[in-house]
């Protein structure tokens, strides 16, 4: 979702320039608590905000909490140097399994 919402349905890593555009969005998912979408991150997060400990299972909700949380980190910290713009990316997570329009058109 967040290739396409960058880069467009039409995005295609193989050709020419593309690859240094890909690495710059794989870059947001690197091994370290600097990189918002990091294994290491996710896992603090759940820490944090929710009490998981690590290894603890990570159910539907959690994962979208966790992610929304992670998109907000990485709207407000950015990656240094990064062409990659995710300031208009949203994760909406159901409050009850409901997702109200209100919310979303906001």
């Amino acid at each position: 979702a967040l290739q396409i919402h960058c880069f467009g349905r039409e995005y295609r890593r193989n050709t020419s320039g593309s690859q240094y555009r890909f690495k710059e969005l794989v870059r947001h998912f690197g091994d370290s608590f600097d990189h918002p979408f990091s294994l290491q991150h996710l896992l603090k997060i759940g820490k944090e905000h929710l009490n998981k400990s690590y290894g603890e299972w990570y159910g539907p909700s959690t994962v979208a909490y966790v992610l929304r949380v992670c998109v907000d980190y990485a709207k407000e910290k950015g990656m240094p140097g990064s062409i990659v713009n995710i300031t208009d990316f949203n994760v909406f997570t159901a409050t009850d399994c409901m997702v109200f329009k209100g919310d979303i058109v906001k």
